[in-house]
């Protein structure tokens, strides 16, 4: 159904306390998706209790990696240093080769010559996540962005602005209702947000293409044991140019301004919805892979990035509304 901020009514009265804290019901009502398409404002029908219940069940949605040039995963290991704290330089520049090749450029300007601090990852074929401050002002008196164009893979230095090709639309975005009404959960916590490029959008599926990273609900040593990477467009190169930053697992606190963010020290300026990923065996059990950990805010805390954690609530909001 149609959405409007300033009649919106809840199916329950949902507390500002963590999600980890909230009951079934308003559980569900966090979980219900606001969504942005063909230049319209939707909403969920009804909040989503099959997935509160999963949540509560401990049950979490997880999805593995694709490597469409089929080489050695890993090897570009070698190419990344080892962090520093923030304000010390060592970013690494990369081509748009696998699995940097992930990250998606979001720009207002279809012609990318002004800088966009947004980006998103492809975790599926035709499903990226990403920030919803990319997309959508917080509270009921915030507004969408208009269409954005985007480009997986973008890269200047890699001889063509757009080696795997660039689109002006043609997705939709999901956002958690909570970005959009500025209650239940605080602003770290929902801003978060779903992107579908297939099926509910235009057709089209990027991922074959130039691959996508797996996800999982990570562990507080998930995120602090093993390394952890950004990659994304640096407003003070010439954009768009694709880097990549290294942070070491001891900088990553795994709580941090809640249950479900922590802090990184990944030297990267202004990359909004720019995945946190790793390679590595999760402690809950799976294969060795690239995993997103979480997704980078706007925000800083104590000169620290503060990134939306990937969890059970994150992850099943993803697979609810999208192909997944």
């Amino acid at each position: 159904m149609a959405f409007n901020a300033a009649t919106y009514k809840p199916s329950v009265q949902v507390r500002d306390v963590p999600q980890s804290e909230m009951n079934l019901d308003e559980l569900a009502e966090s979980l219900r998706a606001v969504t942005y398409h063909l230049g319209r404002e939707y909403v969920a029908a009804e909040p989503q209790w099959d997935a509160a219940a999963r949540v509560k069940n401990g049950e979490a949605p997880s999805g593995q990696s694709f490597d469409p040039s089929a080489r050695e995963r890993g090897s570009d290991v070698g190419k990344l240093q080892e962090a520093a704290v923030l304000g010390t330089d060592n970013r690494v520049a990369h081509s748009s080769a696998y699995p940097f090749s992930t990250t998606i450029a979001f720009n207002v300007d279809d012609d990318f010559n002004d800088f966009s601090d947004c980006a998103a990852t492809l975790i599926g074929a035709s499903t990226a996540v990403s920030a919803a401050s990319c997309f959508r002002g917080k509270g009921s008196g915030g507004t969408w962005l208009p269409w954005q164009t985007w480009a997986p893979g973008a890269d200047r230095d890699s001889g063509t602005l757009f080696p795997h090709g660039a689109v002006t639309g043609c997705y939709a975005v999901y956002v958690p209702v909570g970005w959009v009404t500025g209650s239940g959960g605080s602003i770290v916590e929902n801003d978060y947000a779903a992107l579908e490029f297939g099926e509910d959008s235009c057709g089209i599926y990027p991922g074959n293409d130039v691959g996508w990273l797996g996800f999982w609900n990570v562990t507080d040593s998930d995120i602090s044991d093993n390394p952890n990477r950004l990659t994304s467009f640096p407003p003070d190169m010439q954009y768009p140019s694709l880097y990549t930053a290294a942070v070491s697992g001891a900088h990553i606190p795994a709580l941090f301004a809640g249950p479900n963010s922590f802090g990184h020290l990944a030297d990267h300026d202004s990359n909004c919805g720019s995945a946190v990923y790793g390679k590595f065996t999760p402690q809950t059990g799976s294969i060795y892979d690239y995993y997103v950990k979480g997704v980078n805010e706007l925000w800083t805390i104590n000169d620290w990035n503060v990134a939306r954690r990937m969890d059970a609530t994150f992850s099943t909001f993803i697979t609810t509304n999208t192909s997944l």
